[in-house]
């Protein structure tokens, strides 16, 4: 009543015309009555209207008005009134973001109700990047995802995946969640069987996983048939993959000169003769003086992947399926692995199936049966990867692979060989089976009330592994002046090891969903219960590991503008004491979306659409480390005691590390606030968030515990006591031009920042403020300070001692430190924060463009990270090291000398390892800053009347590239090489890939 007389007094006041009542119905394209479609007659916005349950609206007006509907998702319309007093409407849809469904904590959503932080990316972009791993594809296309990929070989090249950074001291890894079961594996899915994979950001979306929802949630959605005709296709792929970066050693002449330099340095007699020297620089006896590049000859230069895919999907009205196969196939780069009887290179093969099937065996009762399986074949050397590569960046090139006679070259400085390695190190040998199930009914039960549904799901996931280790000892020889030979090792026969391993998980979940409109408001609520057993065989206590919990939803919709939803977890873990295995996690959300307001001017071009969001939750952590049941006392072998005459001994039982019975899980109160805006009509689309968290009751050991009381270190009980505070900025900036063009494209660009800072972790008491880890980033690298090279014998006896090694034996050209706190002494004292984090970077960024015309079509991604930083050591890096067993890189040429002091760019060559040189600082620190174009593809699709005689219904031809320029500061070694880049691993791949997509 007071609306209407609130009407009748605006009309009355603003106008003196004949006001008319006009009613109508508003529908889409398929006769769907749309709800909260706003109506607003534009010579008086303020009296709009919006349609209700059934579509229908009232409002009142002049004749000669216009009446503008609006609704997400739809494109907009303007109707003259013209004296009419019934109008319908059919709203045509649009290509818009906000009708995009999203995929979110179990369920999904049309985009414009989410108040969650949720950011997705499909299987289109998916498929661009040609990778054995998953994981890999996802750097630098999602907002709020910090990926790194520290190694490139086969079957072991996974990313490692962080959402908006780290909060805690333990365990930072986001829960994956795969077609709604917990914990399951993504990584080596093929990108084929993948519709989406989302990433849940805030506490609001991640709630309801409770004590395993802190660190985020990767979700992945496989591919669902759809009612249709049989839609098959088929994709085949070749690529050849190539080390990214290599280091670059120098030559035999430039190794024996610089090493001849370095023992001068040292005051030691030199090595190599001017007659050595020169028979070096000629080559003159391959095996007296060879000149070896190790990794030309143990590396190649190309190796080859191949991928192929076949899939069908369709369905009727009662039955929908998809069913994926694939094969991939991926070698490794080492040379000279078949001398023997078995293939010693790395390798990688996987077969995928996958089959989804939906059918509604009546109007109310859905069933759904998901069957996937996996298995792999790993093959390795019988040597570890690291030892390979560190004695390829260690041997040097003035050593030969083999002797005259044809034997294993070697000395006592280097037994180990790349070719006894490689080659006659025996192998490595993983065979992986993996299996899941999944059945899942849904009821609906609108004959108790309208909008009731009723679902269960029972997943069972099984894996078995069986490795053969064989390996063998090898001898090495070296040429003595007599001719004759030393050696060193023995060759030995092949000896076998096998082993296996196993896990199982069952999870079940059961369901009630409520979803409804009243008019205006729309309600949605969620109660489900879910269960899930991890029983691994490799556990020590042989108990499983069990979560149980209840999860709890509600969601409020008014006129499609504003928007709130709680969430409630409740559950808990075995790896906590009883009565504390349970905790309660909650958050609230509320949106609204601007644009749908009455005094929001909807009849302009510039901005279409804004919403706000914001969200505050609690959710928990309980990745505590490796050890279970850290509330219960252990014990262990300990010294025994000896008996008798003969002083027989005897093991005894000791206690082991104290228990803490007070022991739970981290929890994490996280706020976030967003803002989405539309402009030109959705063609440019805005989401930025900020967010702030605070991590408490994490874990760690107490370090203001003396060792007076007895215990210390490893044998303190962990206990809740730390606080990280981490906060940022994730946003993506997207444009993409009118479907309806003959040229679409689109551009993207999208960055995360995230700063973390440790507020309390019971830190000993230190002598200097700036010593303290309290303050500063979690995992923040420490060390010296380089001040400059030491100039003389006098600038040293001038300089403050260096405690790491004797003043007597520091040179000039070596490391001078930089006294941080003045007391005349450079020592552990004087080390410092430098850089930042060694393993996560803060900043995150991609930026990706597409174009297609005709049959043609384009795509690029570049990716980058920044705020990061990484230390250079080991053989890679310092020169002869392990007692001059090492060798030189190219870096080494630009060494101090007293004629290059001014412009030298390394310290003074040292013939062995360096105590003062080779010490954490800033010296040896890099920046990991970089950018990569990271993804390339160009392609070409046959118009479909060019296939038609041969039923084909689209052929599509690709080239595409992945890591294929790198700019960086590192220069060395890749800049996602592990923290410490001492060479020992195996390097990241450039693929170059060819394709061909075939549907019928």
């Amino acid at each position: 009543m007071l609306l209407f007389l609130f009407e009748g007094t605006a009309f009355s006041a603003g106008n003196q015309q004949e006001q008319l009542a006009i009613i109508g119905t508003v529908s889409a394209n398929d006769g769907t009555p749309l709800s909260g479609v706003s109506v607003t007659p534009l010579l008086y916005p303020n009296n709009r209207a919006a349609t209700g349950a059934d579509g229908q609206y009232r409002i009142r007006t002049v004749d000669t008005d216009t009446l503008l509907f609006t609704f997400v998702g739809y494109q907009q319309l303007k109707i003259a009134v013209a004296g009419r007093t019934q109008i319908n409407v059919v709203l045509e849809g649009t290509d818009t973001f906000m009708e995009e469904v999203v995929v979110v904590a179990y369920g999904e959503q049309k985009k414009v109700s989410l108040t969650g932080a949720i950011s997705s990316v499909a299987t289109k972009e998916l498929r661009q990047s040609p990778v054995s791993n998953l994981s890999n594809a996802l750097a630098g296309r999602l907002p709020g995802l910090v990926a790194f990929q520290p190694t490139g070989e086969p079957g072991n090249d996974l990313s490692q995946l962080f959402i908006r950074g780290v909060s805690t001291f333990n365990n930072a890894a986001p829960l994956v969640v795969v077609d709604g079961v917990l914990g399951r594996d993504f990584a080596q899915l093929d990108p084929n069987e993948v519709e989406s994979i989302s990433i849940l950001k805030d506490a609001s979306s991640t709630a309801v996983y409770g004590v395993r929802g802190a660190n985020g949630v990767i979700l992945v959605t496989t591919r669902r048939g759809k009612s249709g005709k049989p839609q098959i296709s088929f994709s085949s792929e070749l690529g050849y993959q190539s080390p990214i970066r290599l280091p670059k050693f120098v030559g035999s002449y430039d190794y024996a000169t610089l090493y001849n330099e370095a023992l001068a340095n040292d005051n030691l007699p030199k090595k190599f003769s001017d007659q050595d020297l020169e028979y070096y620089r000629i080559g003159a006896d391959p095996y007296l003086y060879p000149n070896t590049d190790w990794f030309e000859e143990f590396l190649k230069p190309f190796t080859p992947m191949t991928r192929a895919n076949l899939n069908i999907s369709g369905g009727g009205d009662k039955v929908r399926y998809f069913v994926s196969a694939s094969a991939l196939t991926q070698d490794g780069v080492y040379n000279f692995t078949k001398l023997n009887d078995y293939d010693a290179n790395a390798k990688f093969n996987r077969y995928n199936f996958r089959s989804n099937i939906d059918i509604n065996l009546s109007d109310n009762l859905t069933v759904g049966l998901d069957l996937a399986g996996r298995v792999e074949n790993r093959n390795y050397p019988g040597r570890d990867t690291w030892l390979i590569f560190t004695i390829l960046n260690r041997i040097p090139p003035n050593m030969p692979i083999k002797n005259a006679d044809g034997s294993l070259a070697g000395d006592g400085l280097n037994p180990e060989n790349p070719m006894g390695l490689i080659a006659h190190g025996g192998y490595r040998d993983f065979y992986g089976n993996f299996l899941q199930g999944t059945y899942r009914m849904s009821h609906k039960l609108d004959f108790l009330t309208k909008g009731l549904s009723a679902r269960a799901a029972f997943a069972f996931d099984g894996s078995f592994d069986y490795n053969i280790h064989a390996s063998r000892g090898y001898a090495v020889y070296q040429l003595r002046e007599d001719g004759g030979y030393n050696q060193f090792g023995n060759d030995t026969e092949l000896g076998i090891g096998k082993g296996y391993a196993y896990n199982r998980t069952v999870n079940f979940e059961a369901a009630f969903d409520y979803n409804r409109t009243f008019g205006d408001h729309q309600v949605t609520g969620l109660a489900l219960f879910n269960q899930n057993r991890l029983v691994r065989h490799d556990d020590g206590y042989n108990i499983p590991f069990s979560y149980l919990g209840y999860v709890g939803r509600f969601t409020y919709a008014y006129q499609s503008r504003l928007f709130g939803e709680v969430n409630i977890g409740y559950n808990g873990s075995e790896q906590f004491p009883k009565g504390s295995r349970f905790g309660f996690f909650p958050s609230f959300s509320a949106g609204w979306v601007i644009s749908e307001e009455g005094f929001f001017n909807k009849d302009q071009e510039v901005l279409n659409f804004a919403k706000l969001r914001a969200s505050y939750g609690e959710v928990g952590n309980d990745r505590l480390g490796a050890r279970r049941f850290l509330y219960q006392q252990t014990f262990q072998g300990a010294g025994g005691y000896r008996f008798g005459s003969a002083q027989a001994g005897y093991g005894g039982i000791g206690e082991g590390p104290l228990a803490n019975e007070d022991i739970t899980w981290e929890r994490a109160r996280k706020t976030n606030l967003g803002v989405e805006l539309g402009l030109f009509n959705d063609q440019l689309y805005l989401t930025a968030d900020v967010f702030h968290e605070r991590r408490d009751n994490i874990l760690t050991t107490r370090g203001t515990v003396s060792a007076i009381v007895g215990r210390q270190g490893g044998d303190l009980p962990p206990v809740n006591i730390g606080i990280v505070q981490n906060r940022g900025v994730d946003a993506e900036l997207t444009y993409r031009n009118p479907s309806s063009n003959k040229v679409n494209y689109s551009i993207s660009g999208n960055v995360t920042f995230a700063r973390n800072k440790v507020l309390f972790m019971d830190e000993e008491s230190r002598e200097f403020d700036y010593q303290y880890r309290t303050g500063l980033r979690v995992g923040q690298p420490f060390g010296l300070k380089w001040d400059r090279f030491f100039e003389s014998y006098e600038d040293i006896n001038a300089s403050a001692p260096h405690t790491f090694v004797t003043q007597e034996s520091l040179r000039p050209g070596d490391i001078k430190y930089k006294d941080i706190n003045n007391d005349g002494v450079i020592d552990a004292n004087d080390e410092v924060p430098l850089g930042f984090n060694t393993g996560i970077p803060e900043l995150m960024f991609g930026l990706s463009g597409r174009v297609s015309y005709a049959g043609v079509d384009f795509s690029v991604l570049f990716q980058g990270a920044g705020n990061s930083s990484v230390f250079m050591d080991n053989f890679a890096i310092w020169e002869f090291r392990g007692g001059g067993a090492g060798k030189v890189n190219e870096w080494h040429m630009n060494r101090w000398t007293p004629e290059t002091a001014a412009t030298a760019t390394y310290p003074r060559l040292s013939s062995t390892d360096n105590p003062n040189n080779q010490r954490l600082s800033d010296f040896w620190m890099r920046p990991r800053d970089y950018v990569r174009l990271k993804n390339i593809e160009l392609g070409y699709s046959f118009s479909a009347t060019a296939l038609k005689a041969v039923k084909i219904q689209k052929v599509r031809l690709y080239l595409n590239a992945h890591n294929l320029v790198t700019w960086d500061n590192v220069k060395i070694v890749d800049p996602e090489n592990p923290a410490w880049a001492g060479g020992d691993f195996y390097p990241q791949q450039r693929v170059i890939n060819g394709g061909v997509t075939i549907d019928f």
